[in-house]
């Protein structure tokens, strides 16, 4: 009784911060405290125990912050603190979970067998169009957060996303699909594959994105028969400025900061000389400059704004529909098309500086604008190869293996 008064008491303190908040910021406004207020009466005067009225309380006062404050850091602060006195586990908003572990991943639904098999049809007849052209053809499964050889959930909840990785990967053999697990080989290289991973964010970390592109440029160079460059792969020939408890993942966002804490990300920029010519076709944009000023927003590195920006953005600056990035001091001529998600932003400022030209997608609709067709873009482009670099979360979503329009 002891612990459920003290739990009791903290949760009051809390709620009273948000209302005293409330009634200070917006003392001329009713939409805030009084429905906070309102929602405290109905639990109070209801028959429930007083175990069920503090969770119903909760979830409500919660309901009330996500809808009427959003962005507000300093009441989100307030509803993140609330999360961490009551031992918050499972966030509605966005099927967030805190891991045993005290990283936040995502609750994934279940993906089903005949869409797993639908999504290998799709990728069988792209991998056997490229086979025809001579194209190289890759697809690279990279891990979820959620490990699979340590899930760490909560709640006895049930990791379906592996088990849909699993299936994928068993069909896309079966069908002599060139595909590589990446799941294991973090697993060996991390041994800890939540060390590879950001605590508040569902993206791998820089560090582990370079582990990758040296794996992939290997391979690439060596079915392409091109010079391998050992020194872009060598970290020291980098420089790697660490910031601090600057970085508040997807995950985090949803939380707030104190249930995970804040991430620190590194920012890794080559020493060497460096040109590269950027565009974006959908956006009729082109500059020419160095690693740091066309492949990195340096800007979205420096903000301190946790709540409302992101700086993983820095790489890359984010997710584009279609972007194309020559490298104007390649020792090659090489054209490499990558189907991508966010996962493969960490890992195509490196691999840029491999080949001639990065012929980057995303499939999904990003501002409006989407990709017509894959195989149109095969013919005009003439890569020498075409890989994939996609988050698991991608075998749930249509668009992400529709490769055409019908």
């Amino acid at each position: 009784m002891k612990l459920s008064m003290n739990r009791y008491k903290a949760v009051c303190i809390s709620v009273a911060m948000v209302i005293l908040s409330g009634m200070t910021g917006y003392a001329h406004k009713s939409t805030f405290f009084k429905p906070v207020i309102n929602e405290i009466k109905n639990c109070i005067n209801s028959e429930t125990p007083l175990n069920d009225k503090l969770n119903v309380g909760i979830k409500g006062v919660n309901k009330i912050i996500n809808d009427q404050i959003g962005f507000k850091s300093c009441y989100f602060d307030i509803y993140s603190l609330t999360q961490k006195v009551c031992g918050t586990k499972e966030f509605e908003r966005d099927n967030v979970i805190l891991l045993n572990n005290g990283y936040l991943a995502y609750k994934r639904n279940s993906v089903s067998t005949e869409k797993i098999e639908n999504r290998v049809e799709s990728l069988n007849k792209l991998y056997n169009y490229c086979k025809n052209k001579n194209i190289y053809f890759k697809y690279y499964i990279t891990p979820d957060k959620l490990s699979k050889y340590d899930n760490e959930l909560p709640n006895d909840l049930e990791d379906h996303i592996n088990p849909a990785v699993d299936k994928f990967y068993s069909l896309t053999n079966a069908e002599k699909i060139p595909c590589e697990d990446l799941r294991e080989s973090v697993h060996k290289e991390f041994g800890d594959d939540y060390s590879a991973f950001f605590i508040t964010d569902h993206h791998w970390k820089p560090q582990t994105g370079f582990w990758a592109f040296k794996n992939i440029y290997k391979e690439l160079s060596k079915e392409l028969r091109v010079k391998y460059n050992k020194s872009i792969t060598d970290s020291n020939n980098y420089s790697t400025e660490t910031k601090k408890e600057i970085f508040l993942g997807s995950q985090g966002k949803i939380t707030g900061r104190f249930v995970a804490g804040v991430d620190d990300i590194d920012i890794i920029t080559p020493n060497f000389s460096t040109s590269f010519t950027v565009s974006q076709p959908f956006k009729d944009f082109t500059a020419t400059g160095n690693y740091k000023d066309v492949l990195m927003r340096m800007d979205f590195a420096e903000s301190t704004d946790m709540y409302n920006s992101s700086q993983y953005a820095a790489y890359l600056g984010g997710d584009f529909t279609y972007e194309i990035i020559k490298n104007n001091m390649s020792e090659n001529d090489k054209k490499i098309m990558i189907i991508k998600d966010s996962y493969a932003n960490c890992v195509i400022p490196f691999l840029s500086m491999g080949f001639d030209e990065i012929h980057a997608f995303d499939l999904r609709e990003i501002t409006g604008y989407k990709i017509d067709s894959v195989y149109k873009y095969i013919d005009s482009i003439k890569p020498d190869a075409l890989i994939f670099l996609y988050s698991p979360l991608r075998l749930s979503s249509d668009e992400s293996f529709k490769f055409e329009n019908e």
